[in-house]
């Protein structure tokens, strides 16, 4: 772990933490698959001034190889406020990053699908109303320097190649 959990917990909890400890990590299963990228959620505890303690929960992104180009990217957009709760998009609060070496690591607040994992087809319908709005609310914003919005990042997203392995785990045949 290359990023302080003290200041995870800070940016989580708005300041005033002395100190803070990851007490578990555990491996979310990932889907659709980026080479190189592990998702886990992290859990810790945070030591306030007054000495209370207080949980905190985050994601943590770790990218490397093949997933570093597509990492970066993603992590360009948090770090220019193109997602996250001040754009018409609304994603998790970028809450830590490290980009350094061969790897990239993004600590992101953890949310929770109201749904569970389980869209009802409308929900659909809202999520492209919103991305159609923050879309139209981009026309005539000069784009950020040096960030590729046209980067054709979709088409190199994908493992077509373990397929047979998401539907396994699903319980699903080919």
């Amino acid at each position: 772990m290359t990023v302080d959990p003290a200041g995870v917990a800070s940016a989580l909890l708005g300041g005033g933490v002395s100190r803070a400890a990851v007490t578990s990590t555990v491996p979310v299963v990932y889907d659709p698959f980026l080479p190189g990228r592990s998702v886990d959620r992290v859990t810790g505890v945070a030591e306030l001034p007054d000495g209370a303690t207080v949980p905190w929960n985050a994601i943590v992104k770790r990218s490397s190889g093949a997933g570093l180009r597509p990492a970066r990217r993603e992590l360009a957009a948090y770090r220019h406020g193109l997602t996250g709760r001040s754009s018409a998009l609304s994603a998790p609060a970028l809450l830590g990053w490290d980009d350094s070496g061969g790897q990239v690591e993004v600590w992101l607040e953890l949310l929770q699908d109201r749904f569970d994992d389980r869209w009802p087809v409308a929900q659909f319908g809202v999520a492209a109303r919103r991305i159609g709005a923050r879309d139209a609310a981009m026309v005539g914003v000069a784009p950020v320097a040096r960030f590729d919005s046209e980067d054709a990042w979709a088409e190199r997203h994908g493992q077509p190649e373990r397929l047979e392995e998401v539907r396994a785990r699903r319980g699903r045949s080919a």
